[in-house]
């Protein structure tokens, strides 16, 4: 039971580092200004601009998490090296070679591809939000994913709540109600105004998609028994094609607002990337971070409940990003407390 618990400090120590390290890194790409491709509205000459690709973000996040499965392989190997010791003395080698196999289903489950949906969907909703409000208003209204996974919980998981449950979530979704509130009446621009409404809209819906992922992972994780290692590497695996194959190519011929007429131009995201070196050590951090958080994440959740491994996870990815965080923090983190699954 020692053990276990040291254990699990360690995992939420992991979370701690680089769930900061992820929040932190990803609003610095953004607040980055760099050149990209040859801009055909400039007479094709290559200008500065800042990085503004939230739906290329989702593809680092995605090949962060698809490193996760060279973990899986090297823990997979050490699996097998064990049950060659210790088949000759225990077991026959029939009966050893299937509880390996049954401890270690094939890589490939296209059943995975449901949370890399959510996934896909809550990563992009939340990162285009981020564009339109401050980080720290991003980073509190990301508490929402408690309530919303904590109603999914009692309707898909019969999961019973108590009073206190249900007083938490209300005041958390009174202090993310004030930070909204605020976070509106304190741009003074109309346009800034319809802006910030529609980044909160938008951070709110990648919350709902987000808990449902969280969700689908508590089940395959408890119910199924995929190694945490397993999942988040066949969700950055199909993710990550379906980005480069679909939708970063959709993105590119949709009529938008970015270089060259797109509405996302991925090519110009790569410029950008490999002609600032700030913004490149910022996107390794992404990549790096994303990886150990969410199998630190995962790892947690098979633990604990989903909602109880939300609750840490929104308490410690709470970085003091701006000065303007500090007056919202106080609010957002005695309601997030009272929400004790």
């Amino acid at each position: 039971m020692e053990t276990h618990n040291v254990y699990l400090v360690f995992l939420m120590l992991g979370m701690l580092i680089t769930g900061s390290i992820n929040t932190l890194s990803k609003k610095a790409q953004n607040d980055c200004i760099a050149p990209g491709v040859a801009n055909h509205s400039a007479n094709g000459t290559t200008t500065e601009h800042p990085f503004n690709h939230p739906w290329f973000q989702t593809v680092i996040m995605f090949t962060g998490e698809m490193t996760c499965l060279f973990g899986l392989c090297f823990i997979r190997r050490r699996e097998r090296e064990r049950w060659r010791k210790e088949r000759l003395v225990t077991l026959t080698e029939a009966t050893a070679a299937e509880n390996l196999l049954a401890s270690q289903p094939r890589i490939f489950q296209l059943i995975l591809s449901a949370p890399t949906i959510c996934d896909l969907f809550g990563t992009s909703l939340g990162g285009i939000g981020l564009v339109y409000v401050n980080a720290s208003v991003w980073q509190m209204l990301r508490g929402s994913i408690i309530i919303f996974t904590g109603i999914l919980s009692k309707l898909f998981l019969k999961r019973q709540l108590r009073f206190a449950h249900w007083a938490g979530m209300i005041l958390t979704m009174v202090g993310l109600i004030l930070v909204g509130i605020s976070s509106i009446f304190n741009d003074q621009n109309k346009s800034d105004v319809y802006k910030t409404v529609l980044g909160i809209l938008l951070i709110l819906v990648g919350q709902i998609v987000g808990a449902s992922q969280m969700i689908i992972e508590e089940v395959f994780l408890k119910k199924q028994g995929f190694h945490p290692l397993h999942v988040v590497g066949m969700e950055g695996s199909f993710g990550f094609f379906i980005m480069c194959l679909v939708v970063l190519p959709a993105m590119y011929f949709i009529p938008g607002a970015d270089i060259n007429g797109s509405y996302e131009n991925s090519i110009d995201a790569l410029y950008q990337i490999f002609n600032d070196s700030n913004l490149l050590i910022f996107s390794l951090l992404y990549l790096i971070s994303i990886a150990f958080y969410n199998f630190f994440g995962l790892a947690v959740t098979k633990s604990l409940t989903g909602e109880s491994a939300l609750l840490y996870h929104k308490l410690i990815r709470a970085p003091d990003i701006d000065r303007r965080m500090q007056d919202c923090d106080g609010l957002g983190s005695r309601s997030v407390h009272l929400l004790r699954f």
